[in-house]
Parts: C-alpha cells; structure tokens; sequence
C-alpha cells in the first residue's frame, strides 16, 4: 500500500480499514494469522511465531488446584486425574492435561489415563480462560510395570550372547563362546562351547534345541557353518558342518538355516542336514529368519556393501520368492534379524526403523520416527518387545514396545550394555548381549493380556470415555460390558441378550466371544420376583466350560464357535412356575 513493502491492516468492524502503525514485519512475511486465547498470532518461514499484546490487559489470571493427583500408578491400568480451577474475571475456562509427547493430551477437568507402560512421568495441566489467561500446575507420577523392571541375572559366562530361546520347561542362551541354561530364568548354569565356535541363532523344536552358527575350519583355513542339537542345552552334539557360516534359524514346514554368501540348510528332523544350492542368493548375508505359521520370512543385505536390504519368503524352505522391493528402504539401509511376534513379523536393521507385516511379508509399514536398530524380539502376555539401539541418539540403548503391534513406544533400556536376543519365558521377558549378561523382567501376569489389547485398539487416547463405568456410545451397556461380551465401544448396541420359548420353557439366549475372556465370569442368574434375591443357575468362568448349577435338568445349548463367537441359551430350572425372570451379569475373576 502506497509503495510500502509490507503492511498489517486493522478494523473495528471489517468494513473500514487502516493501517496498524509499525508491524510492517508482520504484514510483509506473515503467512496466516489466527486469533485466540485474547491476542493475534501469525505464523512465517523458518518457524517464527509473532503474537500481539493482550486485547485485555487487566485480564487475571485463573488460578488451578489438584483435587486427585496420584503420585504412583501401574502399567496397563486406568489411573484418574482431577483438577478444578476458579477465575475472578468469570471467564469461561478450558482445561488441558498433557501427559508427555507419546501420549495424546486430554481436554478435560477429569482425566483418565492408561499408560501403557512403566515410566516416570511429568504431567502438565494447564487452566486456559477466553482472554488469554493462563495458568499451569506440575505432577510427577511414577508408573510401575513388571514389563520393564528388569533384573541382571548372575552366570559365569564370558563373552557375548547372541541368541535365546525356551522350550520344554527351560530357557538356553547361546553366543560367540558361552552358552547358558535355566529352569526359571533366574538361576542360570552355563558352559563354553569348543575354541572357535561361535553360535547366532537358537530354537526350540518340542524335544530338543537346535543352534545354528560357524566354527572356523583349519582344514580349509576359514570360518565354515555349524549345526548343534542339545536336549537341555547342557551338552551339545555337532550335527552338521561346513559350507558358509550360518546366521540366522528356523523351524516351520521343515527346519532350514542360513547365513554368508547366500548359504542355506536344510533338514527334516533337525538331526540331517542337507545343502541347499541357491545362485541368487550368492551375494547375500542373511541374518533374519522366522516362522509365521505358513510362511518364512528370510532378512540380510548385500555382503559387499552391508547395505542393500534383502527379504526374502518361502512356505517349504526350498522355494524362495522374494520381497526386498516390499521393504521400500533405499538402498544405502538393510534389514537384519527378524522374528514372528504373536501375529505379525517385525525386522529392523540400519537406519531402517522397526518395521511391521500383518500379510505375511506382502507389505511392510512403520510408524517410528527415529531409526532403531532393533535385534531382540519377544512377545507374549500381550506385550510386544524389542530391543537395540536408537540410532537418532547417540546410539542409546532402547526398549521399543507395544501392545498391539501397531502403536509402539520407546523407552531408555536401563542399561547400557548391548542386548541381541530376547525371549518370553516363565511369564517374563529375558534378554541377553555382552559380557555374558542376562537380564530378566519381573512377572508379567496373563489375567489382563485381553484386557490390555482390547483397551488398547478401542482407546489409544485413554481419557474419561475409556474408564470401565463409562459408556461413550450411550447403549446402556459399560465399557467393561462391551470388553466382556467383545463388543465395540464406540457403537451403540441393541440388546444383547434375547428371551426365548422353547416347549412352553423361558430360556435366555446370547453371544458370547469364543474363546471367551479369561478374565470373565459370566453368571446366568433367576428370580421369580425382581425385588427378590438372585439366584446363579449356570456359571462359567474364564475360558472353562459352562456349569449347571440349577438343579433338576440341566437345560444349556452351546453353540459351536463360528467367526470368534459361540451362541449360548440357559433355560429355566426344573420346578420354575411363571413368572420367572432371568439376566446375565459379568464380573471380573
């Protein structure tokens, strides 16, 4: 205007305008302009934020206060958070509480938060009025969880572990020299293989372990592949040597081994091994290798160049197809270890971040921000874990975990000594790396396992809806009736149980998850008057069969289980005249 570079207008009305006096800077670069909080705030390149002065400059104040504020709480529980606030202006307030950068923030005087694990958290809650006051109060809260209270382990073990697994009542660790075994995970035995042998991988079969690894051959001056089987990962037995090193191993369809310059095994019985010649896999260092069920998924990179991210799958071990292409790294990051952990594979590797398949291997997608180099994978009890390191800083040691398998959250690994394999054993999750270390987490209870994955797909932001009382679709129908009976809470649903006739009898007919909740007792109950006592006639409790407890003729119809549901009908007992009402009620074991 009038030659000018830049101007900021101003109206009392928006019909006549003028030129606000200085602020050319705002008017030259500003790219949007927001009022709110009683000021105006425009935004430029390069991040700068400008706001103005007040419109209310004798504007107070609100003044918070905590009415609840626990200072502890406990992982994958719903813990409650109140304040209130007063201002003298008599301006409307809003309410925010912030409870870190992974977790969403809440708007709200009553919070309900869900952590789903152990931390020790700064909460900021912050009192907002319509005039630009503002006022913040701070709490610590410390949130304990088995999952990630480790403790190291005691062995006479030297040397780096590289692999664990467990199967028929205990837990063995191999590695580069040491092996180790347990029936507890906490009181360990532990031994050292033969000069020059070296163990990457391990598995379970049903009967015996099987570890798959190099020894170096002096025959041929050089490090070739070698195979062992042990039946309590005390004593071992060679059952195959030679070729190139071996990395990585599984048992599916059959048993198959791989690792340098493209070599893979393969064996029937885990005893006879058998040489699989693969020309395209020649250029190749495979690491990774797991079973889903029907598919392998085989993880590497280029030898050469320690880059160039290799996947590869096959549903017998001899035929591989592959899917580096379905990674979508560039080519400088790689992939390296993978695992199958409860329903889908995840592998990571160089700067690739952790990266997740639910199609077996057909996709790949990550949600991770920074690049974790993850090598030991467990899962079990409803959570998912990893471990490695976070290349984005410094290289730290971190736990990356979930709870299913789409949200993960990184947490600082409370050590500082390297870890390559993890396990799920005995209820808890044991890792092991360097200089012989093993470390255990305390016991992680299977009760809330469904509980936790069914809260954490139906409210990843927690808050006041997710606490089990409430009912945010408004159907009649709690939180915690939903999870019990595998409903959806965020969808009103009719009624869910149904009354019936059958040869002149009432009977009550309903759906039920199958398997049902292991959590979960579900009573049918009677009366021949609403204002009288009930009483159970059929009950079942967790994942057990129904009981009869009406007397008489037992009168119950389960259905058989069809698409993760069961049909159930209870009639009424022997020597119920009309009226004769019945309900089902669920409660907690």
């Amino acid at each position: 205007v009038n030659g000018q570079p830049g101007a900021l207008l101003v109206s009392p009305d928006g019909v006549k305008w003028a030129r606000s006096r200085g602020n050319a800077d705002v008017g030259r670069n500003a790219n949007r302009m927001v009022y709110g909080a009683g000021r105006m705030l425009s935004v430029e390149n390069n991040g700068i934020v400008r706001r103005s002065a007040s419109f209310y400059p004798t504007n107070s104040n609100p003044v918070p206060s905590f009415t609840s504020a626990p200072a502890t709480g406990s992982a994958r529980q719903v813990t409650t958070f109140r304040a209130s606030a007063t201002d003298t202006d008599g301006n409307p307030l809003t309410y925010v509480w912030d409870f870190g950068p992974q977790m969403d923030m809440q708007e709200t005087g009553t919070s309900a938060m869900f952590f789903p694990f152990g931390t020790s958290q700064s909460i900021t809650f912050r009192v907002l009025d319509e005039h630009g006051g503002m006022a913040t109060l701070n709490h610590n809260i410390n949130v304990s969880d088995p999952a990630r209270t480790f403790t190291p382990r005691t062995t006479t073990a030297t040397g780096r572990f590289t692999a664990i697994a467990s199967g028929g009542g205990r837990v063995v660790a191999v590695g580069e020299g040491p092996f180790a075994w347990s029936t507890d995970g906490t009181i360990w035995n532990s031994g050292t293989f033969e000069n020059n042998v070296r163990m990457f991988s391990i598995t379970h079969d049903g009967s015996k372990f099987i570890a798959a690894g190099t020894e170096y051959d002096f025959g041929v001056a050089g490090w070739v592949g070698k195979i062992l089987t042990s039946p309590d990962g005390a004593v071992w037995t060679t059952r195959f040597k030679g070729g190139g090193e071996l990395r990585a191993l599984a048992r599916g369809s059959r048993y198959v081994a791989a690792g340098a310059s493209g070599e893979v095994v393969t064996s029937t019985d885990g005893l006879d091994w058998t040489r699989s010649i693969i020309v395209s896999f020649a250029p190749y260092r495979f690491e990774g290798l797991s079973w889903s069920g029907s598919t392998f998924l085989l993880t590497g990179l280029t030898a050469s160049t320690n880059s160039v991210a290799q996947a590869w799958i096959s549903s017998d071990g001899l035929n591989w197809d592959p899917r580096s292409s379905n990674l979508g790294l560039p080519a400088w990051q790689s992939v390296r270890k993978n695992a199958w952990l409860n329903d889908r594979f995840v592998t990571s590797g160089w700067y690739s971040k952790l990266l997740v398949s639910t199609d077996n291997a057909t996709t790949f997608t990550t949600t991770r921000t920074n690049a974790e180099d993850l090598e030991g994978y467990a899962y079990g009890n409803g959570v998912y874990f990893t471990a490695g390191f976070d290349r984005n800083n410094s290289n730290a040691d971190v736990d990356v975990m979930s709870l299913d398998g789409k949200t993960w959250y990184s947490y600082p690994a409370g050590t500082t000594t390297d870890r390559y394999a993890a396990t799920f054993f005995n209820n808890t999750i044991i890792t092991v790396g360097d200089e012989g270390s093993i470390r255990q987490s305390g016991v992680i209870s299977p009760a809330g396992a469904a509980y936790t994955s069914w809260y954490a797909t139906n409210f990843p932001g927690s808050g006041v809806a997710s606490l089990p009382d409430s009912d945010p679709d408004g159907d009649g129908l709690s939180n915690f009736a939903e999870y019990a009976l595998n409903l959806t809470p965020g969808k009103s649903n009719g009624s869910v149980t149904e009354g019936t006739n059958q040869g002149g009898r009432g009977w009550i007919k309903f759906t039920l998850p199958a398997p049902a909740r292991p959590d979960i007792r579900y009573n049918i109950e009677g009366t021949t008057a609403l204002a009288t006592p009930w009483t159970v006639i059929a009950r079942k409790e967790g994942v057990a069969d129904w009981t009869w407890l009406g007397g008489g003729t037992q009168r119950m119809n389960i259905g058989v289980p069809s698409g993760g549901s069961s049909i159930v009908e209870i009639g009424t007992p022997d020597g119920r005249n009309e009226p004769y009402f019945i309900r089902l009620k669920v409660e907690s074991l």
